[in-house]
């Protein structure tokens, strides 16, 4: 495992559920499929066009759900400097192994790379015993300035509520308290897969909405930009 890059910038690559050996995706998402395609070949094409776009030099910071069970046949082919904030699926024992094994730096729990971040993470902390021990288990989120916006990194879009995810409202409420707290623009997020959040502030990069591939920061930040004129 190695370090997380907690500086992101417009040329950080971003990408987010890709759930690569993970076959029951194409349960919720049939469109990866391409039609009659079969899911190896889905994956394959998913690690091809991530290996298309982002060199060996390359950063890329990967918004949770990487892997499935048998995602241990591509982790070791995908370029790139990698960092992962985790998601829930990231957290599975099988998943959680095999992330720990690799080259991606994980984040665990806050980091805020702003003014003030020490403060506000220590204010949060107090937070912590309002969250289950799976809620606790899945805190990981990064707030950093890139170019004039402030930006919260997080698998989760916030500022709904949907009753699958109740087992995490605790924990959305409080990266709710921290992107008040550290007046964030916006949320970049994953989570939910081909479906938009409601809030204009929360954007999806999960690869449904990508073309299946890691875009850039800057060009993601743009293209958020426009959709809301």
């Amino acid at each position: 495992m190695n370090v997380f890059d907690d500086a992101p910038t417009p040329e950080t690559f971003i990408v987010s559920d890709p759930h690569f050996g993970h076959n029951k995706i194409f349960l919720k998402e049939p469109n990866r499929l391409l039609g009659e395609e079969k899911p190896k070949k889905a994956f394959k094409r998913l690690c091809k066009n991530w290996n298309a776009v982002v060199g060996k030099k390359d950063s890329i910071l990967c918004l949770g759900d990487m892997f499935g069970v048998s995602g241990v046949r591509y982790i070791d082919k995908l370029k790139g400097k990698k960092s992962l904030i985790l998601g829930n699926h990231d957290i599975k024992p099988h998943n959680k192994e095999l992330l720990y094994s690799s080259d991606f730096g994980i984040l665990h729990g806050i980091c805020l790379r702003i003014p003030n971040g020490e403060e506000i993470a220590s204010e949060a902390t107090k937070q912590h015993s309002n969250l289950s021990g799976y809620e606790q288990e899945c805190l990981s989120v990064l707030v950093a300035d890139v170019g004039a916006m402030r930006v919260m990194f997080s698998h989760y879009p916030l500022f709904e509520r949907h009753p699958s995810d109740e087992r995490f409202y605790a924990l959305f409420a409080l990266l709710e308290w921290l992107f008040a707290q550290c007046r964030c623009d916006v949320v970049i997020h994953g989570h939910i897969h081909s479906h938009n959040a409601s809030d204009s502030r929360c954007i999806n990069a999960c690869v449904d909405v990508t073309d299946y591939a890691p875009i850039r920061l800057g060009a993601l930040l743009e293209r958020a930009q426009k959709g809301r004129r």
